[in-house]
């Protein structure tokens, strides 16, 4: 997204605005433009194209690359502005956002000011407990890390390409070499992309390797271009058949589109055929229309315009306190123009103007980047070390508290029948403040050693409580009931019991697994559940097999029609066939289902957290299948704690200043699951399960 070195392309720039207008729009209105995000693709090749034939032509003049020298450029290009945009917001922050952010938010500060953010997010779109995560300020450095990365790699591949051209006895110039580089990237990246993006699209998406043939194609072009490639009276047709492509993409394409993959390759070719033949102003060519003052200046501060939309986008809703109405979000793009036109003048301009770094000031400019990179880092360091030293000290009261005993009207004994008159009247200071919990109040048995992820089928049992105990538990469902963990683990080990727990993310332990909406997860829910009867065949008998499963499970019938008798039955078969083995089988109802505002309410910290929550009506509006499946085996019981999550119609995000629900998809904290622990264990006896 930098400026092309040298001279400024018109028709460059008219495809710069075109670009960073898609997706400033798509970030502000993504149901309007559900497909803008492909102008970061169109970047991609701009910068592929602009790169490349700056790099062939100081290799055909000169027969070698000053690596030291192009790099030292493109860190007085872009690292003022980014390093500002980002120390800024790392500022405003720690100023306006909840700690409950900090942690994730100052890891990525980190990664952005070292170029590294999109394999960050590459890794949490793997990683089970960041899934939650909230957009960052500075989540559109993904972006931006591909390119620096391009920008470290490029000139070294073709300058390898070249050292072979020469070992070859080649000229070392000649554009055969260049070329052959380009193409098995291009060749080589492209099928990896099409192959990530079917095996693993989140991945995929934030990939260096997947986008690398996009800047190849660029590449490509470029090389095409140094032998005068013409297109003569075509150009018009082939320049508007490419804004037709790109514009095509960006109203076609959605959320839901596989990307990048082959998808990618509709704004990739539309970007090459406009940089082909866009700068031709013949009769009906698009830039008779598109060198206006307006679109060029866009284009010349599409860069500053980039860096500075994503991080208005997502701070001022916290200053304002609530969501972006459609006026704010003009706003956000007027405080967007405002601070790219200062930056492009004051920022850009100024370093990219600086003496030229071939003189003794290119140590200088090197130092500059390692020095305002720690910087950053530093500074985002702080607010983490800041962030996560509260939570430990969250933590380690709430163990004082359960060691000590005092743990009269705190989280669910706050809703005990027994203590509720005098809980309610009873002023509780929280421990800490609640909202460093949200997100980070996690059981262990969450970790990959002991989750079968979406895509997996493989059976991972892992063991708490007495290895020998007498008396042996199995804990097995989807997320919602790995939560229990933490309350099963505690009368384990008060009990002497052997606990297992089995859990796999959105697949319900039921015989009708196959019968789920939920297409991302495939067969692999199916093959899951037949390897936990399997599994279960292969030892000695449960004497316990609890289960539980979100509210949000879907199951259809042959019409492809949500079925609740499908859903029952299938439920009630799988608890059957665990009778018939011998165990006895409790199912807890799923707790409330929350919302974003109500994840939110709680995080802000505001002196309002009573307010916090969702009323009783919308929160359990799914259906409840576990409680009819129960009733139609002899032998399963059903466990429904809803009077510890709701009351008087209210179900809060914060009970007894504890933290209830710790993401958007209303898994407990496992702080709360802990107070609940001994409900859990009177519910179960009370439904007849012999413990």
């Amino acid at each position: 997204m930098a400026a092309p070195p040298g001279r400024k392309l018109g028709h460059i720039q008219a495809l710069r605005a075109i670009a960073v207008a898609l997706v400033v729009l798509y970030h502000l209105w993504p149901n309007r433009l559900s497909g803008g995000y492909v102008g970061v693709d169109v970047f991609f090749v701009i910068s592929g194209y602009l790169i490349t034939a700056h790099l062939a032509r100081e290799m055909r003049a000169t027969g070698h690359v000053r690596l030291s020298l192009f790099w030292a450029r493109r860190i007085r290009r872009l690292l003022p502005a980014s390093l500002l945009v980002i120390a800024v917001s790392t500022v405003a922050t720690l100023l306006v956002v909840p700690q409950s952010y900090w942690l994730q938010y100052m890891r990525e500060f980190g990664a952005a000011a070292l170029y590294v953010e999109n394999w960050v997010l590459a890794g949490d779109a793997v990683n089970y407990l960041a899934e939650d995560n909230t957009a960052s300020p500075v989540q559109h450095f993904w972006s931006l890390s591909v390119e620096e990365q391009f920008y470290i790699a490029w000139p070294l591949l073709l300058v390898a390409g070249a050292a072979v051209a020469k070992a070859l006895s080649r000229s070392r110039d000649d554009p055969r070499a260049v070329v052959a580089v380009l193409t098995t990237i291009f060749a080589t990246s492209l099928g990896y992309s099409l192959y990530l993006t079917h095996a693993n699209p989140d991945v995929a998406y934030f990939s260096t390797f997947t986008r690398a043939w996009e800047f190849a194609a660029g590449g490509l072009l470029a090389c095409l271009s140094l032998r005068r490639l013409t297109l003569n009276s075509l150009a018009p047709v082939v320049a508007w058949w490419g804004l037709g492509a790109i514009v095509t993409a960006a109203a076609v394409f959605t959320r839901q589109t596989p990307f990048p993959g082959i998808a990618a390759a509709l704004p990739v070719a539309g970007a090459l055929a406009f940089i082909a033949a866009g700068g031709t102003d013949r009769v009906f060519a698009p830039m008779r229309w598109l060198k206006t003052q307006w679109i060029q200046w866009l284009g010349d501060a599409s860069y500053s315009v980039y860096l500075w939309h994503w991080p208005l986008l997502i701070l001022l809703p916290f200053v304002l306190g609530h969501e972006l109405t459609w006026s704010y979000k003009v706003v956000v793009v007027v405080a967007t123009v405002g601070a790219a036109a200062v930056t492009k003048t004051h920022v850009e301009d100024r370093f990219r103007r600086a003496r030229d770094a071939s003189r003794p000031g290119i140590g200088g400019v090197y130092a500059f980047a390692a020095l305002g990179m720690f910087a950053i880092v530093s500074l985002a360091a702080s607010g983490w070390l800041t962030a996560n030293a509260q939570v430990k000290a969250y933590a380690n009261d709430i163990e004082s508290i359960a060691a000590a005993g005092t743990a009269e009207c705190f989280g669910a004994a706050s809703l005990d029948q027994g203590l509720r008159d005098a809980c309610a009247s009873a002023e509780w200071e929280a421990v800490f403040p609640p909202r460093v919990a949200i997100g980070s109040d996690v059981p262990h048995v969450f970790e990959d050693e002991c989750r079968t992820g979406p895509e997996e089928a493989e059976v991972k049992p892992c063991e708490y409580g007495d290895p020998d105990g007498a008396y042996w538990v199995v804990l097995v469902g989807d997320s919602h009931a790995a939560q229990w963990a933490p309350a099963f683990e505690r009368v384990a080990i008060e009990r002497g019991w052997r606990l297992t727990v089995l859990y796999k993310a959105a697949c319900a332990f039921t015989a009708a697994a196959d019968r789920n909406r939920s297409e991302a997860f495939g067969p692999s829910c199916l093959e899951w559940n037949n390897g936990v009867m399997g599994w279960l065949d292969e030892g000695s008998t449960p004497d316990l097999v609890a289960t539980s499963a979100v509210r949000n499970h879907s199951f259809l019938d042959d019409s492809g029609e949500e079925s609740a008798q499908i859903a029952e039955d299938g439920f009630a078969r799988r608890y059957r066939e665990l009778v018939q083995r011998g165990s006895q089988v409790v199912a807890v109802v799923d707790n409330p289902q929350m919302r974003k505002q109500d994840i939110a309410c709680v995080a802000d910290g505001t002196d309002l957290l009573s307010e916090c929550g969702r009323s009783a009506d919308s929160a359990l509006a799914r259906e409840d299948y576990l409680t009819p499946a129960t009733r139609k085996v002899d032998g399963a019981y059903v466990v429904d704690l809803t009077s510890y999550f709701c009351v008087n119609d209210f179900c809060p995000g914060v009970v007894g200043s504890v933290v209830v629900y710790r993401d958007t998809s209303s898994h407990l904290t496992k702080t709360y699951v802990e107070t609940l622990t001994p409900y859990l264990v009177e519910a179960m006896e009370d439904a007849g399960a012999r413990l």
